[in-house]
């Protein structure tokens, strides 16, 4: 074995995890930069020192690649084969057995080791590689391994292996553990940044830095960072006429035999290495050879969108820190050299160090885990607290598909899905399956669990129509057959890798699930529809007309794929659906679902009952000017079945009367300002004559206080419990209402002290006007003032009314409120001009002794 820089720090590793069996040290820190070796040698190093007998040393990585190029690469070293000293367990495969000394691991296969067995027994050390990673599942593991490791008799050393630590962090979640640093060997490393934006493809941008690279060959061999399997296909192809390159891949979707061919080094007759690969180089894998890297800056990573509700595997600028690392793989073992397809003002901009993944994304796996093992958020310390509020929304999701109860309690389906190597979603799908019978149930979870196998998206106008997305994807995957034939695969426009990993997932599946039948004659589309509602309840979405546009359940709007076959109907639930960040126009942009299937509005209101709303919004019809009410049935956004038609009167329609005609203003729903009279009546009865009245008027005319135009809109409260209507309003005496239903022991002593007419000594009743800021009036021809002498008053006359004399075109000649003072100054000289204007009407000269006309005669 060569040696490695992590080597000199072994002999303390040794030393003390053998301290830690005799005086219970519970944890190590170490902190290596990539290429060190931490990842072989370490777990090498403990389990030479710790007995045999006590147990298995289990090491952890983020992804399956690397577990499995990790116990590869250590039994290589060792001289024995894989699966037996040295082994590895992924999802859907494993090379180990319990004999095994040293056994790599995903994170997600050791919680659900703890699901079934929480002591851990057989384990005596747990070495967390890459910690610097922070996945939900490692916080999460973090916390339970370390209430574990203080709990349980027998002892459980924790190691924590990072190249980069945030190590006050850790110091301080686990204050006694020893930390330990290899330098590494690191040679300088030359950056040379973009000039300025680069908006070319990047398959094309990185063509371009290759050249440069070539240009000033160093002769060591070139790593390449892209963000996904797609752009290293589309990359690939633009470098496949360099032909004095050879052009090597490495992803996740890749065999390990293919993985493992980019981590031999090169022979040194053959062609320089060009490897395009994902964030797995970053710290997972050393690739030897390289001197060159060139960093698009970009990753991958799922992020909770609390808008949309799901997760979504997003393409983002990654941080500093991670940058650093990527550059570290060029200075290895010798000066290298990174080009950054990005300039130095964008690097500057970005972030020291990433968000921990337990802080933006969603934790209902984690809390169901949680409830799994009896356990709630407050009953273990974490690295980082992820908040409350993440938590409240995670349980509300598993009360959702129905993984807890109302209570918040484990049910038998949340228990169940703890038992399956799923993802939240296709677990409850596959309860869902297994319970019913559903054919081919194994294939469709892998179908919606891992990556489309569809290679290219379809011509929008050339695709056939179908109800399922899925079910079409099911059909092509059946027709090609678990040989995953490469011919075959390519007629029908599948990727051949995938399609052999959703057969190995289904035959996986096929051996836990549990056997049912559906039986004869059972309508198997049906059957799917039923579990994709119970797995996905809050991603039904309604069409909107017949184009691609969607409104989902939440409310949100979202696009169906234009390669989708779901071309027809009006419900469907989105089985799968992502979408960029961000629109290109800055605004958010909308998801798209990529699965599509249809869904019956009678399979919603009979399996989403529970959440289907009976509901009744009334509005203003601006044409009819009445109160409608629209009546159906919804589903959260969505409305499945409706009615429009005039309200029936009651305090709902009411409110919505109220609301619009208050808005409109009096002068709409009270043309004749009866209501304003009625206030200023009220007004000048309180600041007037309070005295005059009975201790009962009185008690209830203080009680209305200071707010009188409140009236108005009681008023509106009452009209609108039996109308609904501006034209049935109209009809109303809104002020004889208030009156009526308000001033119930007033109403008698306000009429007489204000009263709302008089009677003039002709026989005349003339309506007493009531405004604000102005004094009580009254109005009528002049002549039918004659022989009135006294200006009537009212409020058992403390307040004298003005009078508006009218000539017989019925306009103002004079306002007064001094009769007497009006027949001797004023008359004299308005009855030569109404004498002149008016010849045919009688004008006396003494009008404080002619007699008035009878009512109506008037000439």
């Amino acid at each position: 074995m060569s040696a490695l820089p992590i080597d000199e720090i072994l002999p303390q590793v040794r030393e003390l995890a053998v301290a830690d069996s005799r005086e219970g040290f519970p944890a190590l820190i170490i902190e290596a930069p990539p290429g060190a070796g931490k990842t072989t040698r370490v777990p090498v190093a403990l389990a030479e020192v710790l007995e045999r007998s006590e147990g298995q040393i289990l090491v952890t990585e983020p992804r399956r690649v690397a577990a499995k190029l990790s116990a590869a690469r250590v039994a290589e070293e060792q001289g024995v084969a894989l699966g037996q000293e040295i082994g590895y367990r992924v999802r859907f495969d494993e090379k180990a057995s319990s004999s095994s000394r040293v056994v790599y691991l995903t994170e997600g296969i050791l919680l659900r080791r703890l699901m079934t067995d929480p002591e851990l027994l057989g384990v005596r050390a747990v070495v967390f590689d890459e910690v610097h990673e922070r996945s939900a599942t490692l916080d999460l593991l973090l916390a339970l391994c370390s209430r574990l490791a203080t709990r349980r008799k027998e002892p459980l050393l924790l190691v924590a292996m990072s190249a980069t630590l945030d190590a006050s962090a850790l110091e301080e979640y686990w204050p006694s553990a020893p930390r330990l640093r290899s330098e590494g060997r690191a040679y300088p490393v030359a950056v040379q940044f973009q000039d300025g934006p680069d908006d070319r493809p990047v398959e094309i941008q990185v063509r371009s830095a290759l050249r440069s690279a070539l240009a000033a060959d160093d002769g060591g061999d070139v790593l390449v960072f892209l963000p996904g399997a797609h752009e290293i296909r589309k990359t690939a192809s633009a470098l496949s006429e360099l032909n004095a390159v050879e052009v090597l891949t490495l992803h996740g979707d890749q065999t390990l035999d293919e993985q493992t061919k980019v981590l031999r080094p090169a022979r040194p007759s053959e062609r320089k290495r060009v490897v395009l690969a994902t964030n797995i180089a970053e710290t997972s894998v050393t690739i030897p050879g390289v001197t060159t890297v060139i960093d698009c800056g970009l990753a991958r990573v799922q992020r909770f969108d609390a808008f949309a509700g799901v997760e979504r595997l997003v393409t983002v600028e990654i941080s500093q820190a991670r940058l650093i690392q990527r550059a570290g793989r060029a200075g290895r073992t010798g000066p290298g050299r990174v080009f950054r397809l990005f300039t130095e003002a964008n690097y500057l901009a970005r972030p020291a160090s990433d968000t921990p993944e337990i802080r933006r994304t969603n934790l209902a796996e984690v809390t169901l885990t949680l409830r799994g093992l009896g356990l709630e958020a407050t009953d273990v310390r974490w690295l980082t607290d992820p908040g409350a509020t993440a938590f409240q929304r995670a349980q509300e999701e598993l009360m959702l598909i129905g993984a807890l109860d109302s209570g918040g309690a484990l049910t038998s389906v949340g228990r169940r899905m703890l038992e399956l190597p799923l993802p939240l979603r296709a677990a409850r799908f596959f309860v869902e399956a297994e319970a019913l019978g559903l054919a081919h149930a194994a294939l469709l979870v892998a179908l919606l669990s891992e990556r489309d196998p569809l290679m290219r998206a379809r011509e929008v106008g050339s695709r056939e129509s179908g109800p399922s997305d899925l079910l079409e994807r099911l059909e092509r995957v059946l027709d090609v057959g678990s040989r995953a034939d490469s011919e075959r695969c390519r007629s029908y426009e599948l990727d051949r890798h995938t399609v052999a990993q959703l057969y190995r997932i289904a035959r996986q599946l096929e051996g836990l699930a549990k056997r049912s039948t559906a039986g004869e004659g059972v309508d198997q589309g049906a059957l799917l529809t039923r579990c994709l509602l119970a797995a996905f309840p809050d991603r039904v979405c309604q069409r909107r007309e017949k184009g691609r546009e969607l409104l989902s359940v939440d409310g949100f709007v979202a696009e169906l794929d234009g390669s989708s076959v779901v071309t027809e109907g009006r419900y469907l639930v989105a089985a799968s659906w992502d979408a960029p960040e961000r629109a290109r126009s800055g605004t958010r942009a909308r998801p798209v679902v990529r699965l599509a299937h249809v869904v019956r509005e009678d399979e919603l209101m009979d399996q989403l009952a529970s959440r289907v709303e009976a509901r009744e919004t009334y509005e203003w019809n601006a044409q009819a000017d009445r109160v409608d009410v629209r009546s159906g049935f919804y589903l959260g956004a969505l409305t499945l079945d409706e009615s429009l038609g005039r309200a029936r009167p009651g305090p709902e329609a009411a409110r919505e009367l109220v609301r619009v005609l208050s808005g409109k203003g009096p002068k709409v729903y009270d043309p004749e300002a009866r209501l304003e009279g009625l206030r200023v009546r009220l007004a000048l009865l309180k600041k007037l004559a309070p005295d005059l009245l009975s201790e009962p008027a009185r008690e209830e005319l203080l009680s209305l206080g200071d707010d009188l135009a409140e009236l108005g809109r009681e008023a509106l409260e009452e009209a609108g419990m039996t109308r609904v209507s501006l034209a049935e309003v109209l009809e109303v005496e809104l002020d004889t209402l208030v009156e009526n239903t308000r001033l119930v022991r007033l109403k008698s002593e306000l009429d007489r002290l204000m009263p709302r007419e008089v009677l003039l000594s002709g026989g005349l009743r003339l309506k007493v006007h009531y405004e604000e800021a102005k004094p009580p009036w009254i109005e009528a021809r002049l002549q039918n003032f004659f022989s009135m002498v006294d200006t009537p008053r009212i409020c058992q006359g403390r307040l004298p009314l003005a009078i508006q004399l009218l000539a017989p075109n019925h306009r103002p000649v004079q306002v007064t409120s001094d009769l007497a003072g009006f027949w001797e100054r004023h008359y004299p000289t308005l009855r030569k001009e109404l004498m002149r204007r008016y010849p045919k009407h009688l004008w006396p000269e003494d009008g404080k002794t002619a007699r008035p006309p009878a009512p109506g005669k008037i000439r």
